[in-house]
């Protein structure tokens, strides 16, 4: 599958998940699993440093995330950190960090105006990988993706 399209099938992906979770506050495993499976398997197809790009980008995700979730002490999930695995395979190691970056100012952004606003109360949930999926387009934009070639 050329590079361009692999991108174009991880958004459609990412964007599906998104939705879900907004509606249902879950990642769902029998999405994101298979699909993170794909992609990795799919990555060794590419050439060896965009091989590496993807597998390091999912790894640096997953554990940096990992340890948001854990420091957090539940508030994030586990979704959001398999989710967040798969986005940084399709924006790669060097694409991770803007990612991120973008992901948490835009997510606190938005939280700290729906508190201000009274929208939503401190304790309430809200959805963390629509900010995923924006942080994965910034990123793709910022830094380009070894998918946009």
């Amino acid at each position: 599958m050329p590079q361009p399209l692999l991108l174009v099938a991880y958004l459609a992906v990412l964007a599906a998940v998104a939705v879900i979770d907004v509606r249902t506050l879950r990642a769902p495993n029998r999405i994101v699993l298979p699909m993170l499976g794909a992609a990795l398997l799919m990555s060794l197809t590419l050439p060896r440093p965009d091989t590496h790009e993807a597998v390091l980008g999912a790894l640096l995700a997953f554990t940096l995330l990992l340890a948001v979730a854990v420091a957090g002490r539940g508030s994030m999930g586990l979704g959001d950190v398999k989710y967040g695995a798969l986005c940084g395979a399709a924006v790669g190691l060097h694409g991770v960090l803007p990612m991120l970056m973008f992901t948490f100012v835009s997510g606190g952004a938005v939280a700290l105006a729906v508190l201000a606003l009274r929208v939503r109360a401190r304790q309430d949930v809200i959805a963390f990988t629509p900010f995923l999926f924006v942080g994965v387009l910034f990123s793709a934009i910022w830094s380009p993706s070894y998918l946009v070639g």
